[in-house]
């Protein structure tokens, strides 16, 4: 306990209005001062430190029931807490794998809808069961995994629905390659024209400043003048050599890469099922980059963000689903939906 006042005192600074966080140092900096400090600790405590809810004054109650609020004084508020937590989840360090946590692979992923923070993963020790919960809001929690006496769907059973929505079907996966193939290549060549474009008023304003260098050294106007112009011709120049120089996406085996994520999302859920942690974790990231949103009301996920390549073939698919022939040439090059795609065409994480 004393090790982890120390720890957490490294972190936070009690005033008059109770503890706040203050600028951190790094884990291994943290270590070292301890030490310095003749208290000795290690990368895997620390880590196990800031992802414990008994600071901000929750304990985890090994017996049954989950979190529940301590009557100890916390030394950090629940905001706080959940703060280093997003932290954590930006910028993952140290020791973080346990064997526990593969049950409740969500963990980072699902929050809650009532007040937009993450569910915490904990396991009933006595029941050896898994669950999420929201420290904040009461009664917002669910199994991980579906038990035989569940009443409702475990939070892994409504992802798997979630995934098997996304999922394309095998008789319109010709459709959907060949719409994605005609929409990449309008963007591709809206983008080189846009391109000629800014290459002629790049070409243009070179000969413009120029001209004002050729003005000023034979003395046709004064250096207030030349400054003004200079400048403002400098400005406008580095604006779009900057356009021009950004890195852009250019897929030359668009062919085989278009095969390749469409035949992941047509077993995305397989693929998640038998995938390890990490890799699952990489899903979670590459497909709802938001999260996903637990509704317990209608006890159902929301998203507020998708891929939106996941977003785009969801579209097409819908679409060629809800047609009778399942082969109308859709115009989607004018869709809402293809205007808010920019110039992503394929995800690296599928």
């Amino acid at each position: 306990m004393v090790c982890c006042k120390a720890i957490l005192g490294l972190y936070t600074d009690k005033s008059s209005q109770g503890w706040s966080i203050i600028p951190a140092l790094a884990d291994v900096q943290i270590i070292q001062k301890l030490a310095n400090r003749g208290v000795n600790t290690t990368a895997k405590k620390l880590s196990k430190i800031w992802r414990n809810p008994f600071y901000c004054g929750v304990g985890i109650n090994k017996l049954g029931g989950g979190p529940v609020r301590g009557k100890w004084e916390a030394m950090i508020s629940e905001d706080d807490f959940m703060q280093v937590q997003k932290v954590l989840e930006k910028n993952p360090s140290g020791y973080q794998h346990k064997k526990e946590v593969d049950k409740r692979p969500l963990t980072r992923l699902l929050k809650c809808n009532d007040c937009g923070n993450y569910m915490v993963g904990y396991e009933n020790k006595k029941k050896h069961l898994h669950y999420y919960r929201c420290l904040k809001c009461t009664g917002v929690s669910l199994n991980a995994h579906t038990t035989p006496r569940a009443v409702r769907k475990s939070a892994e059973a409504l992802f798997k629905e979630l995934l098997e929505k996304y999922q394309i079907p095998k008789k319109i996966m010709p459709l959907i390659e060949l719409q994605l193939k005609k929409l990449f290549k309008y963007y591709q060549n809206n983008n080189n024209t846009n391109d000629e474009q800014l290459a002629k008023q790049l070409s243009s304003l070179q000969s413009d400043m120029k001209q004002l260098k050729l003005r000023f050294g034979l003395g046709k106007i004064d250096k207030d003048t030349y400054d003004i112009a200079f400048e403002h011709l400098d400005t406008q120049i580095k604006q779009i050599s900057k356009e021009l120089n950004h890195e852009k996406i250019k897929i030359s085996n668009l062919d085989l890469l278009l095969k390749k994520s469409l035949r992941k999302l047509e077993n995305i859920n397989e693929i998640w099922v038998s995938s390890e942690l990490e890799r699952k974790r990489v899903l979670h990231k590459t497909l709802f980059p938001d999260g996903i949103y637990y509704d317990v009301k209608n006890h159902q996920y929301l998203t507020k963000e998708i891929n939106k390549f996941l977003e785009l073939t969801d579209c097409i698919s819908t679409t060629l689903e809800g047609n009778k022939n399942g082969i109308s040439q859709i115009n989607f090059e004018k869709s809402r939906l293809v205007a808010r795609m920019g110039i992503e065409p394929i995800t690296s994480g599928l």
